[in-house]
């Protein structure tokens, strides 16, 4: 076989063996998106039975209002469906509809939650604060060139309703374009994110876990 005859044959192999791998690359692909596709879809349907849920919970503790801190059980179901949605939106993207929509159906659900747990404290604990019973609404955004530090704050509220489980913390989206997100937020004058109201009392601006209990302590004496 002469050199030409050979150079030819070798381009021609090297030319089918591309071929064969981004071929496979393509049904791996495929097979991947497929697989990833439907992990959402199912998890799609599970954040909606798990929603449902949440209504009916919500509809008996209302009847129980003040026998222990019950709305804590809510609590816990709630986070457990912000992950899931942190997780889809990690997934599609957060320009997606189907995340827009479902995280707009999870802040209305937030919203009747926070009046639930706002009535409770007034009710049931006379309007006490202190961190261990602490509401906070944050109030945030996804794009980190409008707050770049909203990322961290999310990362400290996490920490603080770990080690204060009592603690009621309620995360709304200020882009999100939802109806209940913006009577919320006009209602507290905020502004600007990070976006805190601590239990009534509103501020923009990062804080750190040692300034929201400085904060509330403050709120604790005020009311003393």
């Amino acid at each position: 076989m002469d050199k030409k005859k050979f150079a030819t044959h070798k381009a021609l192999t090297v030319l089918l063996l591309t071929i064969i791998i981004f071929g496979f690359g393509i049904v791996v692909g495929n097979y991947n998106t497929s697989k990833k596709f439907n992990q959402v879809i199912g998890l799609s349907r599970s954040i909606e039975t798990q929603t449902l849920g949440v209504e009916v919970i919500h509809e008996i503790l209302k009847e129980n209002l003040c026998e222990g801190d019950n709305v804590l059980y809510l609590n816990d179901d709630l986070y457990i469906l912000s992950e899931r949605l942190e997780y889809m939106e990690g997934t599609l993207g957060v320009s997606s509809e189907d995340i827009r929509e479902l995280k707009n159906e999870y802040f209305i659900i937030e919203a009747r939650h926070w009046t639930l747990a706002k009535r409770r404290a007034k009710e049931c604990l006379d309007g006490a604060q202190n961190i261990t019973n602490t509401i906070i609404l944050y109030f945030y955004s996804d794009d980190d060139g409008v707050c770049p530090r909203c990322k961290e704050q999310g990362s400290v509220l996490t920490y603080l309703r770990e080690k204060y489980p009592g603690m009621k913390i309620y995360s709304f989206d200020i882009d999100s374009g939802s109806s209940v997100v913006n009577v919320i937020k006009k209602l507290y004058d905020v502004e600007g994110v990070p976006g805190l109201v601590i239990n009534d009392e509103t501020h923009v601006g990062y804080l750190d876990a040692d300034d929201i209990i400085e904060f509330v302590d403050v709120q604790t004496e005020g009311s003393s």
